[in-house]
């Protein structure tokens, strides 16, 4: 999708795109790089078992972890089939 494309900007800072400031309702952009799945429940704020089985119908277009992490590509990937978390920009 070419809105995903346009949408996934690397944040000035780390904390800016994983744990927003308190004085932000949103931050603007959701960075693309390796998460494990409890990252990737964190940020879309759900249990990792709920997580993993949202995951479940997509693995085949997800493919298999890398170690214990979803490369950039499966991120990418993965809000694709999900959207993004709702803490972001549309």
């Amino acid at each position: 999708m070419e809105w995903v494309n346009l949408l996934i900007l690397r944040a000035s800072t780390s904390s800016d795109t994983i744990n927003p400031t308190p004085n932000r309702m949103k931050p603007h952009t959701f960075e693309v790089k390796a998460y494990n799945l409890k990252e990737l429940a964190a940020i879309y704020e759900v249990d990792r078992k709920t997580f993993g089985k949202w995951l479940e119908p997509h693995q085949n277009a997800i493919g298999k972890k890398q170690g214990k992490l979803y490369t950039p590509l499966q991120v990418k990937i993965i809000i694709e089939k999900l959207g993004l978390p709702s803490q972001y920009d549309e």
